[in-house]
């Protein structure tokens, strides 16, 4: 096994922490990561020194900007793929449209485009993390999934094997309340050139809002399908 940095692997704990969980104090950071109080401290300090968080006046730690720049420096070939169909798409529907990728069992959140001027809307951020088996994102990207990872995933859920013989079926994944409670989300998968998904492209809006599914669905399948091609042109 390759050596790792003990005070890298700390901070980018604490990062994800922070990521996971918005704002946290000291003591909340301490007790979620089983870390000393004096190592978070010495780790917080020297991330608000370079801008990677924050500190509010009630004294609680925040993100910062250089993640965000950093971000926006990211030249993923899915991502580059994707944005011409996730934007047509944003048009055509007006809602959040996500794009979500593969680390290992996990769905990324890549990108989105949040749908505007709406009081009640659904975000996805960026970063956010779930396993392939949770929500039309992941289960997008599970369904199309080589089969080792699709066996492997599947065993000891009974039910979840059916719904991904569904979910190939239709061409596209639905999950309402999942991820958060009021929100509905479409996605279909986006494939490498061997056939595999490597991520999904989906649309999230409220509950009370998400168009009838046989109006999105063709729209998602068609935007992924899009990104598919892209991405393997690259």
């Amino acid at each position: 096994m390759a050596e790792t940095a003990k005070t890298v692997s700390q901070a980018l704990q604490v990062l994800a922490a922070l990521g996971r969980n918005g704002g946290q104090t000291i003591a909340e950071l301490t007790r979620e990561l089983g870390l000393a109080r004096t190592v978070v401290q010495r780790l917080l300090v020297t991330l608000q020194a370079e801008h990677y968080l924050h500190r509010d006046p009630d004294g609680r730690y925040q993100l910062g900007l250089a993640l965000v720049e950093l971000a926006a420096r990211v030249d993923h070939p899915v991502r580059r793929a994707a944005q011409r169909p996730m934007l047509a798409l944003f048009d055509q529907l007006g809602e959040t449209v996500a794009l979500t990728v593969r680390e290992a069992d996990e769905a990324v959140s890549a990108d989105q485009l949040v749908a505007p001027g709406q009081l009640v809307r659904a975000e996805y951020p960026t970063g956010f993390r779930h396993p392939l088996t949770v929500a039309a994102a992941g289960r997008a990207i599970l369904a199309w999934a080589d089969p080792v990872t699709v066996a492997r995933l599947t065993a000891g859920r009974p039910a979840l094997g059916p719904e991904l013989d569904e979910v190939r079926r239709r061409g596209y994944a639905y999950s309402s309340d999942e991820l958060g409670h009021g929100a509905t989300g479409l996605a279909a998968p986006i494939l490498d050139r061997s056939g595999w998904a490597v991520a999904s492209l989906g649309v999230i809006a409220p509950n009370a809002r998400f168009p009838a599914e046989a109006a999105v669905a063709g729209p998602v399948v068609q935007a992924a399908r899009a990104a598919t091609e892209a991405l393997r042109a690259g």
